[in-house]
């Protein structure tokens, strides 16, 4: 992976430091918590530049119920293995410089700015350059349950007589959990999104393309929208699909492929027409645009175009973006347009 004949030289994640726990992280609860005042929350949205890189909540609970089980059981050795986990791991989380609140934020850039940390030296190590340090907090998590089982461990009566232990037991256990409820009841996984491939696309590609075709989807499957993977999968890969979010080496240098409109994949035309739309602000269509996108989908051997629109105030500049771009389609409905391309003549 890190010296074959196809690794990446240079960075793979372009920018890990951006990603760095916050030094308030395990005490402000997120969006994701049921309980989680709502300025709280708000502010947390920005810890490690995105919420979804933003691991270290505890909650106040088990914070301190695993500083009690340290600083009262430190001779123990397996409550001191965990305690030095949990610092270590909490201090490498926060990267090679000191973020509070959520400042200073680093969207862009490998090296870290603010306060001296020690991840300041990783951050330029091989290997270590591509770690996002927010990941550690995980291990923090898990440090400081073990921190907590000790505790509740030692409270706990050997016998039935001592019902305040139980009660204290019990009262410990249940504030850490209250602070650590998910928001929202559903029957899915907590964090996953479920993509209901829709009736008019497995129409078009069960019924009228030919199976094992590729076909271009808008949204192009990517970072910006992962739905067309997931319906693509619900059919069972009948049809191949120009997609990818992935590190792969590129051009001369062999670094990682990277492009603002399309994140880490190969660049290509068709992706930073359709996720520029996607996002709102499509490209100009020149005719050297045009020849660009329709030379590629045939180099592509790509002749099936599946665009479904989602019925609002954009609906109809998407409509006539893809027109213009793509010509008449060969059917359309309020949230579907198929184009069939023609072949390329041959030489």
């Amino acid at each position: 992976a890190v010296a074959g004949p196809g690794h990446v030289k240079g960075p793979e994640i372009l920018t890990p430091q951006a990603h760095r726990a916050d030094l308030l992280g395990p005490l402000y609860p997120t969006h994701g918590q049921l309980i989680a005042p709502h300025h709280l929350a708000t502010v947390s949205e920005h810890f490690a530049t995105t919420a979804g890189e933003n691991y270290s909540y505890l909650g106040l609970p088990l914070v301190i119920a695993a500083m009690v089980a340290l600083v009262w059981f430190i001779r123990r050795r397996d409550v001191l293995a965990a305690g030095i986990v949990a610092l270590t791991s909490f201090v490498l989380s926060l990267g090679g410089g000191l973020a509070v609140t959520g400042l200073p934020q680093l969207r862009n850039g490998t090296t870290a700015s603010g306060t001296w940390l020690p991840g300041k030296l990783l951050e330029h190590l091989p290997i270590f350059e591509s770690v996002i340090p927010s990941r550690y907090a995980l291990f923090t998590v898990i440090a400081a349950c073990c921190l907590l089982v000790a505790l509740l461990d030692r409270i706990l009566p050997t016998g039935l007589m001592a019902a305040w232990r139980w009660v204290l037991a019990s009262t410990i256990a249940a504030a850490v959990l209250a602070s650590l409820i998910p928001a929202g009841t559903t029957n899915r996984p907590y964090g996953s999104t479920t993509y209901e491939a829709p009736s008019q696309l497995v129409a078009w590609t069960t019924g009228v393309v030919p199976e094992g075709k590729p076909v271009l989807t808008y949204p192009y499957p990517s970072w910006a929208d992962l739905s067309p993977i997931a319906w693509q999968w619900q059919q069972g890969f009948r049809y191949k699909t120009p997609a990818g979010y992935f590190r792969v080496p590129q051009g001369r240098n062999d670094h990682v492929a990277f492009s603002d409109p399309t994140g880490y994949a190969y660049v290509s035309t068709p992706a930073k027409v359709f996720i520029g739309l996607q996002l709102g602000h499509p490209p100009a269509l020149t005719p050297e645009l045009k020849a660009d996108f329709k030379h590629t989908l045939r180099r592509w051997n790509l002749r099936w175009v599946v665009a479904l629109v989602a019925p609002n105030a954009q609906a109809g500049p998407t409509h006539a973006y893809l027109k213009a771009l793509l010509g008449t389609p060969l059917h359309r409905e309020p949230t579907l347009m198929v184009w069939q391309l023609r072949k390329a003549p041959s030489r």
